[in-house]
């Protein structure tokens, strides 16, 4: 008991330091983990407004308008032709061959902007079911387009009366000697009724005009029908 009585204020002094420490680190625990959850719950917001952020950007990006030519079928009929040139056929008043063609124009629209463009052509030629499918040839043209200026005209070729056969000719790229060319590819069709145009912008592969027309070999003719 003397020592007690000696030693009690250190004794005292001692639990009073105890409860100290432990009252601090209690505190600290309950800070940090209050703290925690609030620096979480930070990031999924961050990562909202940055999503948000890129949305808007993309949305600001309008894709500019594209235009086309306007093209219009506005004739068809047979008329004598003559090549000149390798693969190269032309109107010709005193041409010993008859041509079945169809006219197309890049027509003008009001209030609609019209553009120049190349325009390519597929046939489909039908007895019922399908027989031949081709790229088309233009008259004035050697490749396997043909260029529309406005309000300008172009007649595109379903095929040729030759030597009593009717003679369709196609166009094919075929790669030699290190570049693309084009080459002529005659078929002999002696039987089809129909035959299906549709043309595309020969760079941008966009819609422009699609009909169907009935054809007689003997006589040579050709009518529009509706689609």
């Amino acid at each position: 008991m003397k020592w007690l009585a000696d030693n009690y204020k250190w004794l005292f002094d001692g639990i009073g330091v105890l409860v100290i420490i432990g009252v601090v680190g209690y505190l600290l625990r309950r800070f940090m983990r209050a703290a925690g959850p609030a620096y979480h719950l930070e990031q999924p917001r961050q990562e909202k407004t940055d999503s948000s952020a890129e949305l808007r950007a993309e949305d600001s990006q309008v894709q500019p308008e594209r235009f086309n030519p306007n093209i219009r079928m506005t004739g068809a009929g047979v008329a004598s032709v003559s090549e000149r040139g390798h693969g190269v056929w032309k109107e010709d008043v005193q041409g010993t061959e008859q041509a079945i063609l169809i006219q197309f124009t890049n027509e003008a629209r009001p209030g609609i902007r019209t553009v120049r463009g190349l325009v390519k052509a597929a046939l489909v030629y039908k007895n019922e079911a399908e027989v031949l499918r081709i790229i088309g040839s233009w008259l004035d043209a050697g490749g396997d387009h043909t260029d529309f200026r406005l309000d300008e005209s172009h007649k595109l070729m379903v095929g040729i009366q030759h030597a009593q056969m009717f003679i369709v000719i196609g166009r094919r790229h075929v790669y030699e000697q290190g570049r693309f060319t084009i080459e002529i590819e005659p078929h002999d069709l002696p039987v089809f009724q129909t035959v299906r145009v549709k043309l595309t912008n020969a760079n941008t592969g966009d819609f422009l005009y699609e009909g169907e027309f009935r054809v007689t070999l003997n006589p040579l003719g050709i009518v529009a029908e509706d689609l």
